[in-house]
């Protein structure tokens, strides 16, 4: 009978544990021969937000990772595509550049749910995808598929139902007690529920662009203007130049803005900025939609505007760019 060298047991041991420590992502999409994606996580586990380069369509990238963790791939035409991995992962990305929404993602029974339900949801309409969620959150509560669906489905939603949302994630909660991660999404969404319309503007203090350290108290003795945007929103040059216009017409007036960029880097929002100077502070975190300000802003999605009276209290959100100079002038009455 032959035998193992003690090296080669060595070797071989190491062979099978060399990816126990980290996942693996690589994909292929069609239609496309260069591009950026960014890739990010959802609950915290990973610190840093990597760039995929995009080359004749194939992408790989390999990041450490030591346990559960969601991650959103962003696609340059800004579609969010959410991906579960776990410590030694493959995952595979099987994509059109012209149809995201039927790309198949492979690498574990959870992301190939993910696959399942978004293809047979993504042609519904915004209610009968809310009911979908529901039925899959319930149907896979102790998976961080489930967790995936409620942040696409809820956390995200511009208007989500309170009523449908925290019982969901008090169901999700109890089913994973030991997710420390889901305890502070079920800690931050239940916070953020309380950043609706005629609650104070919640409590802050941030660092802005220039070093300026800023804090909310400085935003509730005035009208108050608080963007919300990013580099990578397809609109966003127009934005900024709609915004440095408000800027010019309300501030001899006494209306405040304060910006939040949800870019990956300072670099990106400064490149941006040069293009279209904006006159008040400009908080970015460079953490994206990871960011501690989600929550604290109760970021329903990208761009957002929320409007905040000379009290403090939050008086519109929900807000588009086209209904700000309006909502401006009836708060100045």
């Amino acid at each position: 009978m032959k035998s193992f060298s003690p090296l080669l047991a060595l070797l071989l041991l190491t062979a099978c544990n060399h990816h126990s420590d980290r996942v693996t992502i690589e994909g292929e999409i069609k239609n496309i021969r260069q591009a950026e994606l960014y890739l990010y996580a959802d609950n915290g586990n990973a610190e840093r937000i990597d760039t995929i380069f995009v080359k004749n369509g194939q992408f790989s990238i390999t990041r450490p990772l030591t346990s559960a963790s969601t991650f959103t791939l962003l696609f340059p035409n800004f579609f969010e595509l959410p991906i579960v991995a776990y410590p030694g992962d493959e995952i595979n990305v099987k994509a059109d550049a012209t149809h995201l929404a039927q790309t198949i993602i492979k690498g574990n029974d959870e992301n190939e749910a993910l696959t399942t339900f978004r293809h047979a949801t993504n042609e519904k309409s915004e209610r009968e995808q809310s009911l979908a969620a529901q039925q899959f959150i319930y149907d896979n509560v102790t998976t961080q598929a489930a967790i995936a669906v409620f942040k696409r489905h809820f956390v995200r939603s511009r208007k989500p139902v309170p009523s449908e949302a925290l019982p969901l994630l008090d169901t999700l909660a109890a089913a994973q007690p030991q997710n420390e991660q889901l305890a502070a999404l079920q800690r931050n969404f239940t916070a953020r529920m309380l950043s609706t319309e005629g609650q104070p503007l919640p409590r802050f203090e941030e660092v802005t662009l220039s070093g300026d350290t800023i804090k909310s108290d400085d935003y509730t003795q005035a009208p108050t203007v608080i963007a919300l945007w990013a580099s990578w929103h397809r609109d966003s040059r127009a934005l900024l130049r709609k915004l440095h216009k408000l800027e010019t017409t309300f501030e001899h007036q006494g209306v405040k803005f304060l910006h939040v960029s949800f870019d990956p880097s300072t670099a990106t929002t400064k490149r941006s900025l040069h293009r279209d100077t904006l006159h008040g502070p400009v908080i970015c975190d460079q953490q994206c939609l990871s960011s501690p300000l989600v929550s604290t802003f109760g970021v329903r999605s990208i761009p957002e505007f929320i409007l905040v009276n000379k009290n403090g209290i939050i008086v519109r959100r929900d807000l588009e760019i086209d209904q700000l100079e309006e909502e401006i002038k009836k708060i100045l009455q």
